[in-house]
């Protein structure tokens, strides 16, 4: 499989790490930095944001994005060597639904102004985690208990 830059190597992987790093708690959502994501895949950041998961549009989510985006001070380089992975954690079946469309589509207006790809999004449940872009999932890691 050929890889573009911004393609994250190995999304489990990366999902493992990050779920190592910090709990997955329904309502929550990081993002994550992610630099050489189509070799190196190494985590520069991860964020927890102050928004619901679960949001009923995309309105306001823009703002957010853009605010921890900017704060990262990732510098003007071309090419573009980092990518930013959206992780949505929320009670439910293991499927793309409302909430992930949401921040989608949130990421498609959202205007940072910043070198980096930042299309992905994956979700995680009780039941494990699927990502969007390459719809590869897995039971492990799902959401902390509680």
């Amino acid at each position: 499989m050929d890889l573009d830059d911004y393609d994250f190597r190995d999304p489990g992987q990366l999902i493992e790490e990050v779920g190592r790093a910090v709990p997955f708690r329904a309502g929550d959502v990081y993002v994550v930095l992610v630099r050489h994501p189509s070799t190196e895949q190494q985590v520069e950041r991860i964020e927890l944001l102050d928004l619901d998961a679960e949001q009923d549009g995309y309105d306001g989510i823009e703002d957010e994005l853009r605010r921890v985006v900017c704060s990262w001070g990732i510098p003007d380089e071309w090419p573009i060597t980092r990518s930013v992975m959206t992780i949505v954690s929320r009670h439910g079946r293991t499927v793309i639904g409302a909430a992930e469309l949401a921040w989608s589509r949130a990421w498609r207006y959202t205007h940072h102004g910043r070198s980096c790809f930042d299309g992905d999004l994956v979700v995680v449940t009780e039941h494990g985690w699927l990502d969007l872009m390459t719809e590869w999932g897995g039971a492990t890691p799902a959401l902390t208990p509680a």
